[in-house]
């Protein structure tokens, strides 16, 4: 079970004092419970928080007597990711890559034909998605996407996103920066086993796509996380 937390701060300064007491609480968990990276949103609006686990109880123990004890955090959502799948990526690498967090709102009956939309869609020349999940919860899909610039996220989600059957709202949150809380290797061995090939992925392109070989530092960052900070 892949879970999402999001920690609310009370303002800016708050945020970067979450962000230190999560590095400190995840060097060391104490239940059963497997921390793989988190992220701040651009203007520390919120910390993401993204952790494994087997028993949904352990989150609430997490939740009560861990981040509870935090004082800076004001608010705290949960959401399950199901679903979660990672993309190949391209070999060519972006020059100034950065990543957005996009959310979908959708109808109830749409949740499932909104979701392999989004999982199908097709790479531009300067962005791409990382990953895709239900999150239903004030939003029902979340895509990771990574691309050279802001206008080109928006002219991206536009066309693709936007005219979704059943989609009501996509919001774009870009992300400020992003840390792994497990090594490399293992999260290497996180996007192999949940790898998705999308029906795009044909052989005349596949040789430009570094498909189930996130092997550096740069792959790793480029598929929804920084590489490890010292």
């Amino acid at each position: 079970m892949i879970v999402l937390m999001r920690l609310f701060p009370k303002d800016k300064n708050d945020a970067e004092k979450i962000w230190k007491f999560i590095e400190e609480k995840m060097s060391s968990p104490k239940r059963r419970i497997k921390p793989l990276f988190m992220s701040m949103q651009t203007r520390s609006r919120f910390i993401s928080l993204f952790v494994q686990t087997e028993e949904p109880e352990n989150i609430g123990d997490l939740l009560v007597e861990d981040i509870g004890s935090c004082e800076q955090i004001v608010d705290t959502r949960t959401f399950p990711l199901l679903k979660l799948a990672f993309l190949p990526t391209p070999k060519t690498k972006l020059k100034k890559a950065k990543r957005y967090s996009i959310m979908l709102r959708t109808k109830p009956k749409d949740y499932y034909a909104a979701y392999k939309k989004v999982l199908e869609t097709q790479p531009a020349q300067n962005t791409f998605i990382a990953f895709v999940a239900f999150l239903l919860g004030d939003f029902d899909v979340l895509a990771s996407v990574v691309s050279e610039s802001q206008k080109s996220v928006k002219e991206f989600v536009i066309k693709n996103f936007a005219n979704i059957e059943g989609v009501e709202e996509v919001k774009i949150f870009p992300i400020k920066r992003s840390k792994l809380l497990i090594s490399s290797e293992e999260w290497q061995m996180f996007q192999r086993a949940l790898l998705y090939a999308p029906s795009w992925m044909t052989d005349e392109i596949k040789d430009t796509f570094a498909f189930g070989s996130y092997l550096t530092d740069e792959d790793i960052h480029l598929s929804g996380a920084m590489r490890s900070e010292s």
